[in-house]
């Protein structure tokens, strides 16, 4: 099913190739272009009594393992876990396929039977539609709002309040040619045959390929802020125990794809696996969540790829291990943070226990 957009030349190849429709309704806040942040609408009136449906919002979100290496998949999805993944994709080449998914709302408020359609699709600096699985044209889902029954009118005054229509979409096997911008782009439509755009948001994504010779060892084996780099650094004064805390950490910023490397909030996690309770650290889970929802998640990559420090923490280790006479462990890295006040001060700790005083759903 096509997208009723008017064609545009798109400068690539003399191709002409769909463009994005201009939204019908006022652009709330500042319009950016092509690359920028997500341009967010009013809801657009319809006729007939209150207001018709809107595109609310539109976030790019962790994929789960495609079922079908086809088509699109849409998963109902008004309640969480809902995980915003980082829009950077860091790997060492192109072209590469991976999944993408998309987590879009629609609002509606209306005594009226209305359809409409949503259509997600991905298109690259140029604005030439890119491949996915289920081929270049938009993935889409019919949407109908009926007005509660009469039943409903006689025990609340009226027939119809605000709702919500809220799915979640993968596209699998989306194609990346090569590095760059591109656009995740969601659009609501009123109905499959007159394609009259209700609103439209667009989610950057970019792809970035490291310059030839970087992140490769230099001459004296590992390169400096890797994960055997820093172990190789602090040698016997890391000790055994040192060494598998830092693993550990490395697990869990490996576990969300952290494109930052290992830091503070990953050994904290790590310390709390090795010591437990003990540690009057919060439980794992919550400071997994807590992790999660400071850095976020990140596209995970096609190839292994070197496991890297944080600068900040390369210090701390450094300092820890220049102060204590024997090998570092887990219960004086303990005792170094809560001296500090840095462990009790830590923005993690804080949220997780915060989530652990959350009331169950």
């Amino acid at each position: 099913m096509k997208r009723a957009l008017a064609p545009r030349e798109s400068g690539v190849g003399g191709r002409r190739t769909p463009a994005t429709a201009r939204p019908q309704g006022t652009a709330v806040g500042r319009k950016v272009g092509r690359g920028g942040a997500a341009v967010r609408l009013q809801p657009t009136a319809i006729s007939g009594a209150g207001l018709g449906p809107w595109l609310s919002a539109a976030l790019l979100c962790a994929a789960p393992p495609p079922l079908h290496a086809g088509r699109a998949e849409w998963r109902r999805a008004r309640g969480g876990p809902i995980h915003p993944v980082d829009p950077r994709i860091f790997t060492r080449r192109v072209p590469r396929e991976l999944p993408i998914s998309v987590h879009v709302r629609v609002g509606w408020t209306g005594e009226m039977d209305v359809r409409a359609e949503m259509q997600v699709w991905v298109e690259d600096e140029a604005g030439a539609l890119v491949r996915w699985g289920g081929g270049t044209e938009p993935a889409t889902h019919g949407i109908k709002f009926t007005p509660n029954p009469a039943s409903f009118a006689a025990a609340w005054g009226k027939t119809w309040l605000a709702s919500e229509w809220a799915r979640t979409v993968t596209l699998p096997a989306v194609a990346l040619a090569h590095d760059g911008d591109y656009a995740v782009v969601a659009q609501l439509v009123a109905s499959a045959a007159s394609g009259s755009p209700l609103g439209v948001i667009r989610l950057p994504v970019c792809v970035r390929v490291p310059a030839d010779g970087a992140d490769r060892p230099g001459r004296d084996g590992a390169p400096p802020g890797s994960l055997a780099g820093v172990t190789e650094e602090l040698g016997d004064r890391l000790g055994a125990e040192g060494r598998r805390l830092l693993r550990l950490a490395a697990t869990e910023a490996q576990r969300l794809c952290a494109p930052g490397g290992v830091n503070l909030n990953h050994l904290v996690i790590a310390l709390r696996r090795r010591l437990g309770a003990a540690s009057g650290l919060p439980g794992v889970k919550q400071l997994r969540e807590a992790s999660e929802q400071a850095d976020g998640v990140a596209f995970p990559s096609a190839e292994p790829r070197r496991t890297f420090v944080t600068p900040g923490l390369v210090r701390l280790l450094r300092t820890v291990a220049d102060r204590t006479p024997g090998a570092v462990d887990a219960a004086v890295l303990v005792e170094t943070l809560a001296a500090g006040g840095n462990l009790a001060e830590l923005e993690l700790v804080e949220e997780a226990r915060r989530l652990a005083r959350r009331p169950p759903f």
